[in-house]
């Protein structure tokens, strides 16, 4: 039910905008960014399912963790603060 939504949704979409100077040119997107490296200091929590990552996250050493069951999702805390930030895959 949900593809046939999504098709009809496309269709709309696409006899709306008959013209099609409103899209972007193909190199005009930007890349998508690559994982980078931890900062030095900080520390680095890697999810894993088997023998494969499933995520990898970098943090300051002063945010304080809590890792949940089979390792996801992670929560987050930073030192002084009432946000906190989970990840999970």
């Amino acid at each position: 039910m949900r593809g046939n939504r999504l098709i009809t949704s496309i269709r709309e979409l696409l006899g709306r905008s008959s013209d099609h100077s409103e899209i972007e040119p193909l190199s005009e997107i930007p890349a998508v960014p690559l994982p980078a490296g931890a900062m030095p200091g900080w520390r680095n929590y890697r999810c894993m399912a088997g023998p494969y990552e499933r995520f990898r996250v970098h943090y300051p050493r002063d945010w304080d963790s809590l890792v949940g069951e089979g390792g996801d999702p992670i929560h987050l805390k930073p030192a002084g603060c009432d946000v906190s930030v989970t990840v999970a895959a």
